[in-house]
């Protein structure tokens, strides 16, 4: 892999995907497992290799497409003989094309015009068009994850922005490095190699764009949750999601709401509720000793912690289990530890602590931009990850 061009978008690795996998190999199935909180669905697919019946949750459009292609079989062969289709339509009529999204507002077109030249603009509302007349519902999320990831990229693509893969785009470019009928082959060359390794099983596969603060499942449902939540001082995936989501019917304005409303979002609250988790977080974080902005953040993040964690109780049967991996971190110098935290309102809201693992993380093959230096601002906030196991009485 090239350093500065390749993507790293779709199909990205989570922070343990070992870990499930392994827990998901060891469990005799069928099962129903969940992950409430999936991303792009690694623990899905783990699950599905495992011959257990997967259900995943998450409230970001891009990352339930995602996960949808990721593990949902197609013909290889129909896929890209629709994607060679979209890509002559897209040579055919991109210059007659307007220079931004379908049905976009004023705002959405703003955003465009300042991080899309004309042509790339142009290039990408043609093979939205295209994308459209794709009959196949399967085949056109392939096909628009194949053009997220020349959006989402570590450095170079078509935009004008610069590092929107780890979440911190910055505008570098007056003309974006690649136009999209250059980079699109290539990735849906990637695209297909993925689709060739989707799990032909006979089990159920179930994708939900929803919330896990409101999970939409009865009750004792699943037999097995695992799950990794936002760590509090993670990447703010929707950051840069909004640069591919706007291309296919999302407005800027739709997703500032969806993200201000997300678990970990870096938004603080005045609420009932963060403020009777204040004295909670105290005792996990010296809240004391940042800006109020941060433990107002904090107090936020804590109730939506015990509003998840309630519902994964509320899901499981009597007898489930249930592992989340979270890591402790460091907010402007304060460590909140993340680990004791979930611990708590575990064993508040009925789950008994079976097992508690505390691991280095690989800082090599995490998710985050890489280190630099042994003193880089993640490797300070985010060393180790722990795997807290639970049982439903």
């Amino acid at each position: 892999m090239l350093a500065g061009r390749q993507t790293v978008h779709p199909f990205p690795a989570r922070m343990a995907p070992p870990v499930m996998a392994k827990k998901l190999m060891s469990l005799r199935g069928p099962l129903e497992v969940l992950d409430p909180m999936m991303g792009s669905g690694t623990t899905l697919l783990a699950g599905l290799r495992a011959g257990h019946h997967v259900t995943g949750v998450d409230t970001d459009p891009l990352a339930v497409m995602i996960a949808n292609v990721a593990g949902t079989p197609i013909d290889v062969t129909l896929f890209e003989r629709r994607a060679a289709e979209v890509m002559a339509r897209v040579e055919a009529s991109w210059k007659d094309v307007p220079p931004w999204p379908r049905a976009s507002d004023m705002e959405t077109r703003t955003f465009v015009e300042y991080w899309f030249d004309e042509n790339s603009a142009r290039q990408l509302r043609a093979v939205t068009n295209a994308i459209g007349e794709v009959e196949e519902h399967s085949v056109r999320r392939a096909i628009a994850c194949a053009v997220s990831r020349t959006i989402i990229v570590k450095d170079a693509g078509v935009s004008r922005a610069r590092d929107v893969a780890h979440s911190r785009p910055h505008r570098t470019y007056n003309v974006p490095p690649y136009r999209l009928v250059e980079l699109l082959p290539r990735s849906v060359r990637h695209v297909s190699r993925v689709l060739r390794k989707v799990p032909r099983v006979n089990t159920r596969f179930q994708v939900h764009e929803a919330d896990a603060r409101e999970l939409p499942f009865a009750e004792n449902r699943f037999d097995i949750v695992l799950t990794s939540p936002p760590y509090g001082s993670a990447i703010d995936y929707m950051r840069a999601h909004k640069f591919s989501l706007i291309w296919f019917g999302h407005s800027i304005g739709q997703l500032r709401r969806l993200r201000g409303g997300n678990i970990g979002t870096e938004r603080g609250t005045e609420s009932a509720e963060g403020v009777s988790q204040a004295l909670e977080v105290d005792r996990f974080c010296d809240v004391h000793g940042i800006a109020q902005r941060y433990s107002s953040i904090l107090n936020r993040y804590a109730g939506d912690l015990r509003r998840v964690i309630s519902e994964i109780q509320r899901v499981l049967r009597p007898g489930g289990a249930a592992t989340v991996v979270v890591a402790p971190t460091t907010i402007r110098g304060a460590t909140f530890d993340l680990p004791a935290l979930v611990q708590e309102l575990a064993q508040a809201s009925g789950l008994s602590l079976k097992a508690r693992l505390d691991r280095p993380l690989d800082s090599t093959r995490r998710a985050l931009p890489p280190p630099r230096t042994g003193h880089a601002a993640l490797d300070t906030r985010m060393r180790f990850e722990t795997i807290l196991d639970f049982i439903k009485a």
